[in-house]
């Protein structure tokens, strides 16, 4: 099977990386924000991702011909996944926890809940998430392939 590349799907995700880095652009007039109705296309760009997530993962388990959960959620499918998000989460933590310590004064307690959460700042939603896709995904495809008026 060839491989093909979807050139759509990455200017897509691009213009999404644009549009988040306007979210996180502090706007000096807040009324050109609602004025240009950002609201309507640029904070649509995190939802447009986990879209385009969901597709790219069902593609994946078609081409290596995943036809059921176990296989899902088999080690080999699901230890990879996880790895490509955990290990640069972690060195980012590395760096992060120093300064919960030091800036923020944070104590164990409030520290595990920092880091399961995912950390501080804009963003800190993402490896969460995407952890949580990696499990959830591979329920909803199944329901959908078997059920498609859930589809």
């Amino acid at each position: 099977m060839s491989q093909k590349r979807s050139n759509l799907i990455d200017i897509i995700k691009g213009v999404m990386i644009v549009f988040i880095l306007i979210t996180h652009f502090n706007f000096i007039y807040p009324d050109d924000y609602k004025k240009y109705g950002f609201f309507f296309y640029i904070d649509m760009a995190v939802p447009v991702f986990m879209i385009i997530t969901g597709y790219l993962h069902a593609i994946q388990f078609r081409k290596n011909d995943i036809r059921s959960f176990s296989q899902a959620m088999s080690p080999t499918i699901i230890i990879p996944k996880i790895l490509r998000f955990f290990i640069p989460y972690f060195l980012i933590m590395l760096v992060e926890i120093p300064i919960l310590f030091k800036v923020y004064d944070y104590g164990i307690l409030d520290l595990f809940n920092t880091v399961i959460c995912g950390g501080i700042g804009p963003g800190s939603y993402y490896t969460p998430a995407m952890i949580q896709i990696v499990f959830i995904l591979p329920i909803v495809y199944f329901i959908i392939k078997r059920y498609d008026f859930f589809g």
